[in-house]
Parts: structure tokens; sequence; C-alpha cells
């Protein structure tokens, strides 16, 4: 995973849980708030890649954004953090 605004590259495992959790444990700046997807606080815009959810948001993910605290990458993924 790469947060381009950060310059920072990240390995992604099960473990490591969400987008949100990966940025947090390795100090890339991210905004967030309710961690269950319904604020939207967190969202952030992909550059390139794909995602999944790991549970459904409750609130509309923008085209070409996602969610980080309820996102997991399902592709190599670049992100605007």
């Amino acid at each position: 995973i790469t947060f381009s605004h950060s310059e920072k590259e990240l390995t992604w495992n099960a473990e490591t849980g969400s987008l949100l959790e990966l940025a947090e444990q390795n100090q890339v700046a991210m905004e967030s708030g309710c961690r269950a997807g319904s604020c939207g606080a967190c969202e952030v815009a992909i550059k390139s890649g794909t995602i999944s959810n790991i549970r459904d948001p409750g609130k509309a993910e923008e085209s070409q954004s996602c969610l980080a605290c309820v996102s997991i990458p399902s592709s190599d993924l670049v992100l605007d953090a």
C-alpha cells in the first residue's frame, strides 16, 4: 500500500486490520471518527488499485475513494494520504 501524500509504502496483511489501522500503526495522518463507516471522516481518494469492504459502510463512498476504517486492499493500492 502506498500512501502517496505521506510518501510511505507499507505492507498490508490480514492481521493488520483496516487501511485506517495500517495508517495509524505507521504514523500516516488520516482523519477518523466513528470507525464504523458511517461518518465519512476517514474517506480517502484511491489513486490506483481496488479495495474490499470488511463490513458494509453506512455512508456511500464517492467514486474513486474509500472509507479507510472499513476497507482493506484487494490489489496493489495507492491512496492520497
